[in-house]
């Protein structure tokens, strides 16, 4: 299993860290499908360096895992 985490930081483009997200959700779903196990490849997590939730340059507000 790969741990994945990406840096959320103020006024960050939401999608930058969203859509990589999503690719690695889909990347587990099929692994799933084609291997017939429930194992995942890929954890993700965001953190701030805070650990508070950040607002990203489109006002979405993203909340961390971690700081």
């Amino acid at each position: 299993m790969k741990k994945i985490t990406f840096l959320a930081i103020e006024g960050c483009f939401s999608s930058s860290i969203t859509n990589l997200i999503d690719g690695f959700t889909i990347a587990n779903m099929w692994n799933r499908v084609l291997s017939g196990t429930t194992y995942d490849m890929f954890v993700t997590k965001v953190i701030t360096a805070n650990g508070d939730p950040v607002s990203c340059s489109n006002c979405v507000q993203l909340d961390p895992h971690l700081s």
